[in-house]
């Protein structure tokens, strides 16, 4: 489920962005995670990781004017009311904690990163709740990065918007998940 809401924002994003030149080039990215690489100090940051396991990174490359990013924080479960029917009806509710990071190129967008925050919280789909932005590149960075030193340019907006997705699951969609290992 969250697979899949990443990539609806990210198409809702891009509808939206499309329709503005200055951003044309704009890269979004799926769900990423942090990975470690392992020198003298280990160096913690995101990662897009395939099912071969090869990582792509997420971070400001200048061969695009802006990127998107997402992280899944945390889930959560809550309890709904049980309706009588045939074995098929909600019973629990999962709340995901997700991060949305977005990084673009001043002199390539013209755009602020207000201007931006704007642009992708106007995309968000039903079901998903906005909860915070953080426009402090420096928080930003050590939130994403760790045991490497803050270096992002100042040509370089960098900030990330929390958000949480709400979905029901329901005791049929639990027995789909046998079904996982089958789609090699």
């Amino acid at each position: 489920m969250i697979t899949q809401i990443v990539t609806k924002i990210n198409q809702l994003i891009a509808e939206k962005m499309e329709k503005h030149p200055c951003l044309s080039g704009f890269c979004t990215f799926g769900l990423s995670e942090t990975i470690t690489r392992r020198y003298s100090e280990d160096e913690i940051f995101p990662a897009v990781v395939n099912t071969d396991g090869e990582s792509m990174d997420v971070f400001a490359d200048d061969d695009f004017p802006l990127g998107i990013y997402h992280r899944l924080l945390s889930k959560q479960y809550a309890q709904t009311n049980k309706k009588e029917r045939f074995g098929d009806d909600y019973v629990q509710l999962i709340i995901a904690d997700l991060i949305l990071v977005c990084w673009a190129f001043r002199e390539k967008t013209g755009a602020t990163a207000d201007e931006l925050e704007t642009l992708i919280y106007s995309s968000m789909p039903e079901h998903v709740s906005m909860t915070s932005s953080n426009f402090d590149r420096r928080s930003v960075f050590s939130g994403e990065f760790s045991g490497i030193p803050f270096n992002v340019p100042e040509d370089v907006m960098l900030f990330s918007m929390k958000y949480k997705y709400v979905y029901p699951v329901s005791s049929r969609d639990c027995t789909e998940i046998h079904n996982l290992c089958n789609k090699i």
